[in-house]
C-alpha cells in the first residue's frame, strides 16, 4: 500500500515549499502537515483533495485518489463489453494519433511550448487521453461485472506485472 504521508512529504519538497507555507496556504496548522506525512493522522477526503491542489501534482491525484482527473460519470452508456470495446478502441486510435502528431523533441518544459502547441497539449493531446482513461474505467468495470472478476485480483497482478517488468519503484520511507 502506497504511504500517502510519504507521498505528500516528496512532492511538497519537490515544489520547494516547507510544511509551514503548505499549511498556510491551505489555513490549516502545520503540525497537521507534519502529522499526515508522518502517518500519525489521516488526512480527510476533502483536505487530500486540497493538498492535491495546493501543490498541483498529478502523481499525487493518481496516486492517492486513483486517477489523473475525477472519472467522470456518463449517463446512457451501453455497458455492454462488446460496446464499451467498440467504444475504447474507437478513443484509443485518436488518441495514438494525437500522441503520434505531438511533438516533443527538445521541449523540456512549457516555456519551450508556442502557445499554440500549449493549446493542442491541453485541448487535443490530454482530452484524448482522458477519454481513453474514462473508456479504459468502463471496459475495465463491464468485463468485471459481466464476468464476475475480482478487480482487486487484477490490480494485485498488474502490480506483480509491473515490479517484474521494473516500472514500479518502492516509496522510499
Amino acid at each position: 500500500m502506497t504511504n500517502v504521508g510519504v507521498l505528500i512529504r516528496q512532492e511538497r519538497e519537490r515544489r520547494g515549499l516547507s510544511q509551514e507555507q503548505l499549511a498556510r496556504t491551505l489555513h490549516i496548522d502545520r503540525s497537521t502537515i507534519s502529522r499526515i506525512e508522518t502517518g500519525t493522522q489521516i488526512a480527510t477526503h476533502d483536505l487530500l483533495e486540497e493538498i492535491i491542489s495546493a501543490l498541483r501534482s498529478p502523481r499525487l491525484r493518481l496516486e492517492i485518489l486513483g486517477g489523473a482527473i475525477p472519472c467522470i460519470h456518463l449517463n446512457n452508456v451501453d455497458y455492454h463489453p462488446l460496446a464499451v470495446q467498440q467504444t475504447a478502441i474507437k478513443e484509443m486510435k485518436e488518441a495514438i494519433e494525437e500522441l503520434e502528431s505531438l511533438n516533443l523533441i527538445n521541449k523540456i518544459g512549457p516555456e519551450d511550448l508556442s502557445p499554440e502547441e500549449q493549446e493542442n497539449l491541453l485541448h487535443k493531446t490530454m482530452i484524448e487521453l482522458q477519454d481513453v482513461n474514462i473508456c479504459m474505467d468502463l471496459i475495465l468495470m463491464a468485463l468485471a461485472e459481466r464476468y464476475d472478476i475480482d478487480l482487486n485480483e487484477l490490480y494485485k497482478l498488474s502490480e506483480q506485472k509491473m515490479k517484474e517488468k521494473g516500472h514500479l519503484v518502492e516509496a522510499v520511507v
